[in-house]
């Protein structure tokens, strides 16, 4: 009894220390602006280096019936490309 008292006492008390630890702000962190330049930067880089995008896609259609199962009744499979330009997309 006493050993279970003393183990939830110790227990209790080191989440309330870990409390304390984890309220504090750091004090140097990384600058958000600095970081949304680089985010910005990066995406534009990769959105430079696109030019060309394949997708295979599926449409299924059907019905789900009462039991849960889903009574499929029509399917395409399609290839889409996409080409970028400077100004558009086919």
């Amino acid at each position: 009894m006493k050993s279970s008292v003393l183990s939830a006492g110790l227990y209790f008390g080191s989440l309330l220390v870990s409390g304390f630890c984890l309220a504090q702000e750091p004090t140097a962190g990384i600058d958000p602006e600095a970081l949304i330049r680089q985010i910005v930067q990066v995406d534009s880089e990769q959105r430079a280096k696109l030019k060309d995008v394949v997708f295979d896609a599926e449409y299924v259609e059907g019905e789900t019936k009462g039991d849960g199962r889903f009574e499929e009744k029509l399917r395409f499979m399609k290839r889409i490309w996409i080409k970028y330009f400077p100004d558009t997309a086919w």
